[in-house]
This record gives structure tokens, sequence and C-alpha cells, in this order.
């Protein structure tokens, strides 16, 4: 049998939150190495430098504990850090003395998730956290790149030894300011759509927290501007120096608008099968990330390809489709004429009929006339009404009906109950399509209905 389904995807805005993956740390030998590719040196009047961190310990001086660092010795490059009791630091480099701000007083804490950000705007050097402004002062120079060092998460690529201890998450290295405004509100969610401003991006998706990742060495760079970072000095098992849980921000969001049609069970990207009518979502996640959040709303009208036959008459389950009659000892030759839901037989065969709906269709299995001492025996004689059903089914059969036990598609048990008066009631189960057993004092007999 094959069934007909409208499927509808809405854009799907209430998002719940969860929790990523991040790196941790461990303060020692931990970093990662993001390359040295022309788009991550950045230089002139503008840049903006933003990460999620969970620091863990302080290093005893500000420019110990490197969250973000793209430095040389000889004052080029830009570095975000954090240590001293809980300062945070940026310092951009003008290829003479550093041009550094750190925040006046203690704005960070210990063991927890707080979002970190500074910007350049060729005026001014600012401090956030948390998307407040903390600290500014007036700087009127041009960041001068540095062609030499790599950039560096956790560590200095100038000066060995300088490591963060915590967790990092969501790093994001930009070549434009990023206002109060701006940087508020993208920090409690994942970027899908990637600005070609955003020079690396790196949300730290992969692996299993605090599980076994050996193998799992590169981080992948979500800008699109191929600068995967290579970890070094992490075990990758356990819950330190390891993929861990990361912040806990909303997940970005890429959603399609579209209308299909099918006549079979409907298989979405991660590989759910839908086969009954309502709303369900799924999830399709991408390589950066970012999930696209689909509301599949459905309803199914099925085909009934299911036949029952009293001496020469088959009759079809299906009332509301269009039939078909044909022989299948013909090569399933169409017989004329015979489109009502039942032929009386007049020859012997084979007999099937095609039942359809819209432009779903299916064919029922054939059924053999013999013509010769033609008999109803109590298999035969069982039928159901009405099909498809809203509340109730009731049975006509000429031996007693027992018991009668409901499944559905995947053979999974739904209902059983012993039948008193050629009755069950359906009013609770959910829109779709079951197989009913219908056990007699006789025999037993399955055949497909509809819950509408």
């Amino acid at each position: 049998m094959k069934s007909l389904y409208f499927i509808t995807f809405f854009l799907f805005l209430s998002l719940s939150f969860f929790s990523q993956n991040s790196l941790n740390f461990d303060g020692t030998n931990d970093f990662v190495n993001c390359g040295n590719s022309p788009s991550i040196n950045i230089t002139g009047n503008a840049l903006t430098l933003e990460a999620w961190i969970y620091p863990t310990s302080w290093r005893f001086n500000i420019w110990e504990g490197n969250i973000i660092s793209k430095e040389s010795s000889v004052g080029t490059g830009y570095m975000l850090r954090a240590g001293s009791n809980g300062k945070l630091n940026v310092n951009i480099g003008s290829g003479g003395p550093w041009n550094e701000l750190t925040s006046s007083t203690n704005v960070l804490t210990l063991n927890t998730w707080q979002h970190v950000a500074a910007s350049f705007d060729g005026s001014f050097l600012r401090l956030y956290v948390n998307g407040v402004l903390t600290d500014s002062i007036a700087k009127s120079v041009n960041i001068v790149g540095t062609v030499t060092n790599n950039l560096y998460l956790g560590e200095s690529p100038a000066y060995s030894g300088r490591y963060f201890p915590g967790r990092i998450d969501e790093v994001r290295i930009w070549d434009v300011v990023r206002t109060k405004n701006e940087i508020v509100s993208t920090m409690n969610s994942e970027m899908c759509n990637i600005p070609s401003s955003l020079k690396a991006y790196y949300t730290f998706n992969q692996g299993i927290a605090s599980g076994t990742n050996v193998g799992m060495t590169s981080l992948n760079d979500a800008s699109g501007n191929g600068n995967t970072g290579t970890l070094s000095g992490f075990t990758l098992s356990g819950s330190t120096s390891n993929w861990v849980t990361g912040a806990t921000i909303s997940p970005g969001i890429r959603t399609t608008l579209f209308t299909d049609t099918v006549c079979s069970a409907y298989t979405t990207p991660s590989g759910r099968i839908i086969t009954t009518t309502g709303i369900t979502y799924d999830t399709l996640t991408s390589a950066g990330g970012c999930d696209s959040l689909l509301m599949f709303d459905i309803s199914i009208s099925s085909v009934d390809d299911s036949v029952y036959r009293v001496g020469g008459r088959i009759t079809s389950y299906d009332t509301w489709a269009s039939h078909q009659w044909v022989r299948c000892d013909s090569a399933f030759a169409p017989i004329a004429g015979e489109t009502n839901r039942f032929i009386i037989a007049n020859q012997a065969g084979d007999y099937a009929v095609i039942v359809s709906r819209g432009n779903c269709k299916d064919t029922s299995d054939c059924v053999s006339i013999s013509l010769t001492g033609i008999e109803e025996n109590s298999l035969n004689s069982i039928s159901v009404f009405p099909n498809p059903a809203n509340d109730f089914i009731q049975f006509e059969s000429s031996s007693k009906i027992n018991s009668v036990r409901v499944f559905d598609l995947n053979g999974k048990l739904i209902l059983s109950h012993t039948i008193s008066n050629n009755r069950l009631e359906i009013g609770n189960l959910v829109k779709g399509v079951y197989v009913m057993e219908i056990n007699t004092t006789e025999t037993s007999k399955k055949m497909k209905f509809i819950k509408q």
C-alpha cells in the first residue's frame, strides 16, 4: 500500500537552548595552531575578537592567559587574554610599542561561562563582558599584521608557556568593528549565514564531550576561509584536555520553505520515517554545526489495497478510492467497465484491483476464482466498516469474533481487545494507517484500516 503525504516546511522560530561542545585547555601545554592564512593577517583600523570562556584558574600575569593570539615579538598582530585574578585584556600591534587595554577591575569569574569581546575602530579599544562595555581607551593607530607567526588559541605563538587554563568556545575573528548591539545580537547563538567580514569562526562542536576522542585533532573553521586548527598537547580523553561540554547557547538555524507531495512513507534528512498525520519536527545538522530545524505538517490520505472474497464476489476495503479491476493472468489487463468497488467474477481466473486516489495508486493481491464449488469460508466472510473510520469499526462475520489486535505499520502492538458486540473503539488512536488482526473461533485474518 502507498500513501499520499502533503508536507509543508514552515519557518520554525521557537528555538530551544542546548549545550554545545568546547575544548578544555589544561593550562600546561594545550593549544590550537590555526595557521597563517592571509584572511587572519588583519591590518588597518578595524578588528573585533570574540569568545566564550570558562576559566578554571588564573595565570598570575594578564599576558599569560592567551585566549586568541596572533602576535610577533616585534610589536605586530593582535591578542585577547585573561588572567591576574579575573581581568580581561586586548592588545594590538602597530609596529612599535604595543597598544593595550586591561580592564580596571576583575570583570571575569572562575568556573563560569562568560562571553568576552574586544574591538578596535582606529580611535578606541573597547572591552566587553557578556555584551556589557567594561572599559575603553583612545588609541589612534593602525594594526600591523604579523606574517611570521600563526594564529594560536590558548597560547602565544611568540612567547612559549602563556597557556590559558579552562574551556574556550565560539571563537570569532572579524576584520570589522562590531558595535555593542551587534555583539549582543549574536553572542547567544551560532552563526550560519557567514558574512565575509568574519575571517575565522570556530564553533568547537566536535568530538564526544568528555569521551575518548583520540584522533579528533582538527578544529573546523566554519567561516569558509580554510583556517582549520590543529590540536597540540591534548590528551583527548576524560573531562580535561579534551572535547567537553560547551557554552549553552541557541543553535544556529537555516530554514527552507517548500511543499512536497509523495505517495509513500516520507523519510526526513535525518532518517526519520513519517507515517502518521500531525506535526513533526526534525533537525538537520550541517558540517559547520548549524542546524536546519524543520517543521512537517503532514496530512495523510491513504489507499488501501486489501480485498475480501465471498464466493465469486471480490470487494475492495477502500470505500473512497477509484477502482479498476484487472486480470492478473492476462498481464494485468483492465476489465472493461469494471470500475466499481466490487466485481462479480463470471469467468475463472485471477483477479486484482488497482486502487487510486489523486496521484497515488496501488494494486491488490491477486484472487483466484475457479467457479467450481465456490464456498464461502470463515476466513473470507469477515468484513469491516466503515474504512476509513473515526471512532469505531464494526465487524460482520459468519463466525464469532473473539478478539482484535491492532498494530502500527512497524509491527508495534497498539491495541488488544476482547470483542463482545462486534465493535472496536478506536477514538483514542492517532490518525494514520494500521494493521488489524481479527481472531475468530475458527481462524484469524489481518487487514489494514485507516484512522482519520
